[in-house]
């Protein structure tokens, strides 16, 4: 909403140092790791490790809790159990994989032995089922006869895996974007007009900026590292700006100019 009091003003504390190169900039290997670590990059090859990790440490868990539903239906007592009820089921009525059952074991020559567990088959309460039993640890059966299928163990983490690649391409695009911005972009001086930490990159400041002396006076977001002295509103900072469209680079990220002294060029601008 417009109002007729004068915009604030900010004290400047120039830290820009000298400015970049000119374009076209060279992409070292210094700079190509720092790309690769700006923090719009960076996100997605973070999100694409933590999913692969995560996947693999569920497909592990799925092909060992196989494994040893194998080695109870090769390995287990074959026993017959009555099932004696089940959670909201009487007698007579269906039960089926997500009900929680009460299973009475019949041993030979032995009193029933109750246990509770879920079925892999529908049954009815009352049935007499057949189960493979650990001899070690009757709380540890099975009413299946043949082994689950590989990829039924691991559907659900294979319908989340296509991201890891989708999530790759994403941060390629992202390095890309950025390497052209510092390649070809234009360096302008900017004014930090907020500057919070990033839960992207908690090591790192999310400043947000407006271009010094310029026209065109809309707030965009830079990344930049955690140097020494701070970074603080009103700080002059380079930052590199696309050609065409894209998000502004930050020089202090790439570290490609010598940072000025914290007293250094002092001034005002308009907020």
């Amino acid at each position: 909403m417009p109002t007729d009091s004068p915009a604030p003003v900010i004290p400047v504390r120039d830290i820009s140092g000298s400015a970049p190169p000119k374009p076209p900039r060279a992409v070292t290997p210094r700079i190509q790791r720092a790309i690769w670590n700006e923090p719009r990059v960076r996100r997605w090859w973070l999100l694409a490790i933590a999913i692969f990790v995560l996947f693999t440490a569920f497909s592990i868990d799925r092909v060992m809790a196989r494994n040893a539903e194998i080695a109870l239906i090769q390995h287990g007592l074959v026993v017959k159990a009555t099932l004696a009820g089940a959670d909201n089921r009487n007698t007579g009525q269906a039960v089926n994989s997500s009900d929680i059952v009460h299973l009475l074991l019949n041993f030979p020559g032995a009193a029933p032995e109750q246990v509770t567990g879920s079925l892999t088959y529908a049954s009815v309460v009352g049935k007499t089922l057949t189960l493979r039993v650990d001899p070690a640890d009757h709380n540890h059966w099975t009413d299946r006869t043949d082994p689950p299928p590989l990829l039924d163990s691991l559907f659900v983490g294979l319908l989340v895996s296509p991201l890891v690649p989708l999530l790759l391409v994403m941060s390629w695009l992202s390095m890309r974007a950025m390497r052209t911005v510092w390649q070809t972009g234009s360096a302008v001086p900017a004014v930090v007009s907020e500057r919070h930490q990033s839960p992207i990159a908690p090591m790192s400041y999310a400043a947000r900026c407006s271009l010094q002396n310029h026209r065109d006076q809309k707030i965009f977001t830079v990344y930049s590292p955690r140097i020494g002295y701070g970074l603080a509103t009103g700080d002059l900072i380079w930052v590199i700006v696309p050609v065409r469209t894209g998000p502004p680079l930050a020089a202090l990220w790439i570290g490609e100019t010598d940072q000025g002294s914290s007293g250094a060029g002092t001034g005002s601008v308009p907020a």
